[in-house]
Formats: C-alpha cells, structure tokens, sequence
C-alpha cells in the first residue's frame, strides 16, 4: 500500500506543478507591467502570510495565481490600474483565471502589500487605503446614508472577520478593527476598534510583530518592494 500512495502522491504533485506552470505566459506580461513594482510588493507579503512551497519569485507568482482565488483579485486589480494593455491581460487572464466573484474591490488606490485571507462576501470600496492592508471574509468597507465619502484608511490596518467600516471615517496607521466590529467614527492611528458600535483603544506591537512587520513591509521604505522587483525581473 506504501508505494502506491507514493505513486499517487507523486502524481498529484505532478499535476499541481503543471497547473503552475500554466500561469507561466500571464507572469511574463506581469513582469513587463507598469503596475510590476507594487505587485511584486504584494507578492512579498503574501508569501509571507501564506507560506508557500516555491523558492524563486517567478514560481511563487505562478503559485499564487494557480492555487490562491483571492490573490487573483489583487493581481486583477493592479493591472486595471495600469496601462490599456494591462487592463487587456488583466480582463484576458480573468477568464481562464477566474477570480473570487464574491470579493469586490472599488477603490482608487490602495497601496502595496495587500493582502485578503478568505475574501468570501468582502466589499472594499474607501476613498484611499494605504500599504499592508490586511482584510478578512465578510468585511464592508462602504458608504453610510448621508455620509460625504466613504472611508480612509491609513498604513499597517488590519480588518478582522466579519467588520464593517461605513462612512466618512478614517482609520489611522497600524490600527486593528476586531471582528464583528461595526466602525461609524474615526479610529486614532494604533489604536484597537471592537464592538458596536466599536469603541477604541490603545494598542501596543509585541516585539515579534515588530520584528515581523520589519521583514515585509513596504511602508518603512522601498528596499523591500525594490529587492523582490529585482529578484523576480
């Protein structure tokens, strides 16, 4: 019984390793996009969200691509930001790649690294959002009747399952929106918004957070973004 569950195993590795290399013509016009420098950032950090089995960057984008729904949203997102001939590829690639149907993102500019962990039932619609944006399942990001915007939201903002951030508020740096939370006023830069309606507090890193968000993220300068824009080109 051994060696055929090795078989078969070998074989399914096999298969996902085709399905990869599938995603191998998409990569190369990625590589040759204006929009190459963010999504490399966002590649960095989601391999460092979502360990993944490849060790170059040209194999974790396919990786990516192949095995992750929502990282094809991002990917889709950031080349409808770019050129014509990006948005081609981008509506191109979506109809072999089929993206998460039950994630929207409708907002005209979010920075780099940012990444979305089971994106089922998500709306992300704000008028600015900054790098490292971390969004759970079910989350609202959106308009509130009689609101003049819908929501700001600054660097290192992590969303938790289930959230809703409405109207014209904005959340500041490093702040954390616990699950469930229903956010209508403004949230101080590292601060912790729960409940409902949530009400903040202050918060402080651990020393491993730190040390982790020092690993990845884009927003304390371009040497990250720079160095995996390098590897993968």
């Amino acid at each position: 019984m051994r060696p055929r569950a090795d078989w078969l195993a070998a074989l399914m590795a096999w298969r996902r390793d085709l399905y990869c290399l599938a995603a191998a013509p998409l990569e190369r016009l990625c590589r040759r996009s204006d929009q190459a420098g963010i999504i490399a950032a966002d590649i960095s950090r989601w391999c460092i969200v979502r360990p993944v089995r490849s060790k170059t960057p040209v194999r974790r984008f396919m990786e990516l691509v192949a095995e992750c729904t929502e990282f094809r949203n991002v990917l889709y997102y950031r080349l409808k930001q770019g050129s014509p001939r990006d948005v081609v590829v981008s509506w191109l690639a979506s109809r072999v790649w089929r993206p998460l149907e039950q994630l929207e993102l409708a907002c005209p500019s979010i920075g780099p690294g940012l990444v979305i962990l089971h994106g089922q039932g998500t709306i992300v619609h704000a008028v600015r959002i900054g790098s490292n944006f971390t969004v759970h399942h079910q989350v609202t990001l959106g308009w509130r009747l009689g609101a003049a915007h819908p929501p700001v939201v600054g660097d290192d903002v992590m969303v938790g399952v289930g959230a809703r951030i409405l109207g014209a508020v904005s959340v500041g740096d490093g702040a954390q929106i616990g699950a469930n939370a229903v956010v209508v006023s403004d949230v101080p830069a590292y601060h912790v918004a729960v409940g409902v309606p949530a009400r903040c507090s202050p918060r402080r890193p651990s020393g491993a957070e730190s040390r982790d968000a020092a690993d990845y993220e884009p927003s304390l300068g371009a040497a990250g973004a720079d160095w995996m824009v390098t590897r993968w080109r």
